[in-house]
């Protein structure tokens, strides 16, 4: 699997969300069973703004690359600019963690650090937080999140709160562009999220 470097994401529109294999089966008496899995991935549509002919070009050859499935690319969050919390760096307390909920040390004590719909990124894996986070008295905090942790992360690595980033590869093994009047690229990518 090879990263292919992109020329910088300049999107008109953008779509990400989490995509599950979670199940819902109906049964005759109108009661549900749902059955959730721990496997989410991101997903990510965007549509460019038109390309002038050059940087068309390099997108052009950026997305022949990517049609190989096996590779992929790297993009945060569209119109994410890091979280609001810049104090200090945080960091995991405590090794063997996984689920939707993780320790943090470092924080200045009695802070709002996270907060929801920001994101951050550990272990390569980039995690949206879905309620707010503050330190106690001795800068330790607990951030809920989503997807679930894939890998535990090791004790005292950063957490990525300003430039957070998740791997994607194409959703399907093409690519595609049109040219327009005077060689303008207009490109639209679907993609999901490399596990």
């Amino acid at each position: 699997m090879a990263l292919v470097t992109i020329p910088p994401i300049k999107q008109s529109t953008a779509t990400m969300g989490l995509q599950r294999a979670d199940n819902a089966l109906q049964m005759m008496n109108g009661a549900d069973v749902i059955t959730e899995f721990a496997r989410a991935v991101w997903t990510y549509q965007f549509s460019l703004v038109p390309q002038k002919e050059a940087s068309g070009m390099l997108w052009a050859g950026a997305l022949a690359r990517l049609s190989r499935i096996s590779n992929h690319f790297e993009a945060g969050p569209p119109g994410y600019n890091g979280a609001a919390y810049t104090a200090t760096t945080l960091q995991v307390d405590g090794s063997g963690q996984l689920g939707i909920a993780l320790d943090i040390k470092g924080a200045q004590p009695s802070t709002k650090v996270l907060q929801a719909g920001e994101y951050f990124e550990i272990n390569g894996e980039l995690k949206i937080v879905v309620t707010d986070c503050t330190s106690d008295g001795s800068g330790l905090a607990t951030v809920q999140f989503e997807p679930p942790l894939r890998d535990s992360p090791d004790n005292s690595a950063n957490l990525n709160t300003q430039t957070p980033k998740a791997k994607f590869r194409l959703a399907t093994p093409e690519s595609s562009w049109s040219i327009g009047l005077k060689k303008y690229y207009r490109i639209q990518i679907d993609c999901v999220e490399v596990i």
